[in-house]
C-alpha cells in the first residue's frame, strides 16, 4: 500500500540552487534530524541514521535535479523514498520534504504517526537553520 507523508510546506531566504547544492550532499542531512538520532554516518553518496529503539536506516542519493534531492532506501525489505522538494519564489525557496514507502496496512498504521513527527521536524529544522 503506498504511503505519502508530507511536511507543510517552508520558505527559506536562499536561491533553489542554493539549497540542491547544499542538500545533495548526504553529510547535510545531519542538520536536519532530530534529537533522538543516536547514530549518523555519512559518505558521498549515502547516509545512515539510527533512533533510539529503532533499526538503523541507510538512504542512497537516487536523484538530484533542479527541483528535488531524492533518497532512496537501501532495504529491498523496506522500500521508500525521501524527497527534499523545491520550488523558486523570487529569491526565496518553498521547500516541502515528501516521504513515500510500500508498506502493508498494519505497518502503514503503525509508521504512519511517527513518520508525520519525522518528516515535520526535518522541514522544521531546514527552516531554522537557513
Amino acid at each position: 500500500m503506498n504511503t505519502v507523508i508530507e511536511s507543510p510546506e517552508i520558505t527559506i531566504h536562499l536561491e533553489v540552487h542554493e539549497l540542491v547544492a547544499h542538500y545533495s550532499k548526504p553529510q547535510n542531512f545531519k542538520e536536519l534530524m532530530p534529537p533522538e538520532v543516536v547514530k549518523f554516518e555519512a559518505s558521498d553518496t549515502h547516509f545512515l541514521f539510527g533512533l533510539r529503539g529503532m533499526p538503523e536506516v541507510r538512504l542512497n542519493v537516487e536523484e538530484i535535479s533542479p527541483e528535488q534531492v531524492m533518497m532512496k532506501s537501501a532495504s529491498e525489505k523496506l522500500p521508500f523514498y525521501l524527497r527534499v522538494k523545491f520550488r523558486p519564489m523570487g529569491n526565496e525557496t518553498i521547500a516541502q520534504i515528501h516521504f513515500e514507502g510500500d508498506f502493508n496496512p498494519m505497518l502503514k498504521m503503525m509508521v504512519q504517526r511517527p513518520l508525520q513527527s519525522f518528516v515535520n521536524h526535518l522541514a522544521e529544522n531546514m527552516e531554522k537553520i537557513h
